[in-house]
């Protein structure tokens, strides 16, 4: 099993323009800058990755279990795990649960004449998701579960527009980013107790639909994310804002 997870160049390249957008983002930047608490639902652009690498760690025996269940029965010594369960191109039924995330957005902007802005914005956070596979996956017709508990941090550069309209702003853009993250995969049937932690180097494009409501001190927001190994997601979340 051989899976790609190098983009060294791209990493350096969006931490440096994300890092240096954020300096001089002091008490007198002003509305230029904003720090947010973010809620909503996790992003999965990791999530194929750790269960790649979850099977291989599987494989060689470096994966590990919780309590006396076996991790890799004896008398199965073919058990597997399908490594692409939570692929974009999977034929497995799978059945999303809890889905959530947590995390703290610092973001900069600058005018670009009008209403269009550039931004850099650099977030860090915690993510969880559960996964059921209520026919198996692969050979295995077991009743499986899948969970995914993750920090990830995250810088982003891109674009956006704002336009004020009756009761608020809304807003639309375009980004590219990265996601950093260090992802605990459990994998549990009756036959798998399967258990490892791996991290991931995700990159990303997105687009965003906000919307800042006059009379709430929120901004919700909705997302659509495809990733470099072809996992899309479109997700919604909220910001409230702590400076």
């Amino acid at each position: 099993m051989k899976f790609k997870n190098k983009c060294p160049r791209l990493a350096v390249w969006l931490w440096l323009s994300a890092g240096l957008g954020l300096v001089g983002c002091g008490p007198d930047c002003g509305d230029a800058c904003r720090l947010d608490l973010t809620l909503g639902q996790d992003v999965n652009s990791h999530q194929n990755l750790a269960l790649q690498q979850t099977t291989q760690a599987f494989v060689e025996g470096r994966s590990w279990g919780r309590g006396d269940r076996a991790r890799r029965p004896e008398a199965l010594p073919g058990l597997q795990i399908d490594p692409d369960a939570l692929g974009p191109d999977s034929t497995t039924e799978v059945r999303l649960g809890a889905n959530r995330s947590l995390g703290l957005r610092h973001e900069r902007a600058w005018g670009l004449g009008g209403e269009l802005q550039a931004y850099a914005a650099l977030g860090a956070g915690l993510g969880r998701s559960r996964y059921a596979l209520p026919m198996g996956m692969g050979p295995l017709a077991d009743p499986t579960e899948i969970r995914l508990r993750h920090v990830w941090l995250q810088p982003e550069i891109g674009i956006r527009h704002s336009a004020v309209v009756p009761g608020g702003v809304i807003g639309t853009g375009a980004g590219l980013g990265l996601q950093i993250s260090r992802t605990e995969t459990s994998v549990q049937s009756a036959l798998l107790d399967v258990n490892y932690r791996a991290s991931q180097t995700m990159p990303y494009g997105a687009l965003h639909l906000s919307v800042q409501p006059d009379s709430l001190p929120l901004t919700a927001d909705l997302e659509a994310r495809i990733a470099r190994d072809g996992m899309s997601q479109i997700r919604a979340g909220l910001r409230l804002p702590l400076r």
